[in-house]
């Protein structure tokens, strides 16, 4: 997980090409989307906001446990609270994109 970086590794702060828009999996900002925004701005701490976001992720990975299985049911176990829900929870946090959750790129 990152951010867009220049060739010297310093965020960008310029729309992505469509190219690069599609293959990034990341946190981006309003203008790494839409040449109309400014946010979140030069105050926010890119590598606090980055460094939290891994720890998360982390943890995550870590605390999904196997639960038994019910009686009767299939012998193998199950995950706790859904792999396909933490997945996706996963995946939403690593693909802060307008338009992947129904919005607009516009807005």
């Amino acid at each position: 997980m990152d951010y867009p970086r220049d060739g010297q590794g310093r965020l960008r702060n310029e729309v992505l090409s469509a190219t690069e828009w599609a293959r990034f999996k990341g946190i981006l900002g309003h203008y790494h989307v839409q040449a109309n925004k400014i946010d979140p701005g030069a105050a926010l701490q890119w590598e606090r906001v980055l460094s939290g976001a891994r720890a998360l992720l982390a943890r995550e990975a870590v605390e999904v446990r196997p639960v038994p299985s019910k009686a009767g049911g299939d012998a193998e176990a199950k995950e706790e609270s859904g792999s396909k829900d933490a997945e996706d929870a996963v995946d939403g946090a690593t693909n802060l994109r307008a338009g992947e959750s129904g919005g607009s790129r516009d807005s």
